[in-house]
């Protein structure tokens, strides 16, 4: 029964969230319409009963309602009338309520509602046209930074994918292709969304896991003294493990298996000519004394592009379109 309330109350209609945000338009501050929030907030007291099952619930209702938004926006002959700052305002809104469930239930399925939430609002900034006239809202850093260390290679793509197209959005707008100014407010996003978009390529594509001396780089905000106990862990598990490299595509807990099956279906169409399979996981050193040992004829940067379209292939493309998007070196190569 709550289900089909919630169903119900998402076709609610675009209206102010909160009227501390109202616009200075005349017929705006004229409207008699009660806040959003407010009502909301209501629903939210009826629903909420310090359970994950009901948080949960609430975050489904939210999506329904942005994605509801969504069509009445793209399909407005004008947006001048539309009170479209209840977008961000809502999806801000939602932001805490995300980070509360991954505390409360620290679940895949958990994570994968969420990132439905995500996928909603990043497919409203696709939308050049209506970019011109709503402003960019990110996820919480602290929320990117859980669902990418999800045990989850499901998690990790469609997190990847919705940044990407997040990134995708903030180059829309800093461009003439939509034509008005960043908000104070969206210019501190800017750098937030650098800072963890950096510490993720230094995580997948860099080797340079926690790293905080490139530009924007936050170390995935773990704190030095937690990052040389980590350091020291590895150490002692095996010599050869280092944190750097932990979480890039050959030694990642969720990447690992799809890396050296990449490489296994490549030396199997070699089978008849090659004298030496990789035993994995693949590092830079490696790929490179392969073909001298009669292994396959593998460059560091093959491998890894490798690795990228075979997670395509795979159904997981969204690591593929952050690095694509984001690595100088691999655009260089798309356009070719």
């Amino acid at each position: 029964m709550r289900e089909t309330v919630l169903e119900t109350l998402s076709f609610a209609p675009l209206m102010e969230f909160n009227r501390r945000h109202l616009v200075s338009d005349s017929k705006h501050r004229a409207n008699n319409q009660p806040e959003l929030y407010n009502i909301l907030a209501l629903l939210e007291g009826s629903i909420l009963d310090n359970t994950a099952t009901s948080q949960v619930s609430l975050l489904r209702f939210y999506t329904l309602l942005l994605r509801r938004w969504t069509i009445t926006i793209d399909t407005a002959q004008s947006l001048e009338s539309i009170p479209v700052a209840a977008v961000p305002d809502m999806i801000g809104h939602v932001n805490n309520l995300a980070l509360t469930l991954t505390q409360t239930s620290p679940t895949v399925g958990t994570y994968l509602h969420i990132l439905d939430f995500y996928e909603a609002a990043a497919a409203l900034y696709s939308k050049q046209r209506l970019l011109q006239h709503i402003n960019v809202t990110i996820p919480p850093p602290l929320l990117v930074y859980l669902l990418y260390f999800s045990p989850s290679l499901a998690v990790v793509s469609r997190l990847c994918g919705i940044l990407a197209t997040y990134k995708r959005a903030w180059e829309a707008v800093m461009s003439e292709a939509v034509p008005r100014a960043l908000t104070r407010r969206e210019r501190d996003q800017i750098n937030l969304f650098n800072g963890f978009l950096m510490d993720l390529c230094n995580c997948l594509w860099r080797d340079r896991a926690f790293s905080t001396t490139d530009l924007n780089a936050q170390g995935c905000r773990i704190p030095q003294s937690t990052q040389a106990a980590l350091e020291s862990y590895m150490r002692a598990a095996d010599g050869k493990l280092s944190l750097k490299t932990a979480f890039g595509l050959s030694h990642s807990p969720v990447l690992c298996l799809q890396s050296i099956s990449h490489v296994r279906e490549l030396e199997d169409g070699e089978a008849e000519v090659i004298g030496a399979r990789h035993p994995g996981p693949v590092t830079q050193a490696s790929v490179e004394q392969l073909a001298g040992r009669g292994g396959l004829k593998l460059s560091w940067q093959e491998y890894r592009s490798g690795v990228l379209g075979y997670l395509e292939s795979k159904g997981f493309p969204g690591i593929s379109e952050l690095m694509y998007n984001t690595m100088k070196t691999l655009m260089k190569t798309r356009r070719q």
